[in-house]
């Protein structure tokens, strides 16, 4: 095997991210449940604590269209906000519709609001094959 570590294409790797590297250029998934274990595998393996000591987090529940089920928003909330109103972010997060959720983005939301003192709304939208374009929207 070769040690992506060592430049051979004009790119070096820091040692350390080097496992994640040689993971993220495997051939592309063909099924999405196991897409979306290996990438809870993924994101698991990286770790890291995730400071929620200067915000609130809520889970609401948002009517669908009709016919549709309800959406879940992940609310992150600063707790100090200034009396005015406080910027938002929506934030729907990536995965090509087929893999990802308001968990696996849940310490970058976090880190959002509690550093930039914003509110975040991440949606957990649904996801195919499960729910074929475009229900996700």
């Amino acid at each position: 095997m070769t040690d992506i570590s060592t430049p051979t294409s004009g790119y070096a790797f820091d040692p350390e991210l080097a496992e994640f590297a040689a993971a993220s250029v495997r051939p592309a998934p063909t099924d999405a449940v196991v897409a979306r274990e290996f990438s809870n595998e993924m994101l698991a393996a990286l770790g890291g604590d995730v400071d929620v000591s200067t915000i609130d987090i809520e889970d609401r529940q948002i009517p669908g269209p009709e016919g549709a089920p309800e959406v879940t928003v992940r609310l992150y909330v600063p707790r100090e906000r200034a009396a005015s109103p406080t910027p938002a972010v929506l934030y729907i997060h990536g995965g090509g519709f087929f893999v990802g959720s308001i968990d696996t983005e849940h310490a970058g939301a976090a880190a959002l609001a509690g550093g930039l003192g914003v509110v975040v709304a991440s949606v957990e939208y649904r996801l195919a094959p499960e729910h074929p374009f475009p229900a996700g929207i």
